[in-house]
């Protein structure tokens, strides 16, 4: 009967995953729950045909950051950016377009939604630029792939 050899390679896997395991663990802070604030999404866009009607995309989008103090949902950073790019204030945009990165976006061609933003030049714009094409690297990489075959 012959033993079967375990790769080297695999054993060298194994080995660096538990070495990378035996680190100090550190419990993770308990967060109180019930202090957490968690919006009612539908009361809070219900009335986004009036917003609409009279052009009151800042204060709306005021309404949804603070909504979303605790949530952290990148879409709705993503929907309080382009309310504040409808109202004009592009200084707005660019940090909740970080904060959005920040919780998870991850398309590498959103400042096509916001056209007004190729005018306006800032520090914080050619960051995030460099974080989107960044973005765009990592999601042209195969490794990100993979191919499964079914029976």
């Amino acid at each position: 009967m012959s033993k079967k050899r375990i790769p080297f390679k695999f054993i060298t896997i194994l080995f660096l995953g538990i070495l990378g395991s035996c680190g100090e663990r550190t419990e993770p802070e308990s967060i109180d729950t019930n202090a957490l604030f968690l919006p009612d999404l539908n009361s809070l866009f219900k009335n986004y045909e009036i917003v609409e009607r009279n052009k009151q995309y800042s204060a709306f989008a005021n309404e949804v950051v603070g909504a979303n103090r605790d949530l952290k949902s990148s879409e709705l950073y993503l929907e309080a950016a382009s309310l504040y790019h409808q109202a004009g204030k592009l200084d707005s945009v660019v940090p909740l377009l970080h904060k959005a990165i920040d919780k998870g976006l991850a398309n590498p061609a959103i400042l096509k939604k916001f056209p007004e933003l190729k005018y306006h030049e800032s520090e914080l714009l050619t960051k995030l630029t460099k974080r989107l094409d960044s973005i765009s690297k990592k999601l042209r990489e195969i490794s990100h792939f993979s191919l499964e075959m079914g029976p």
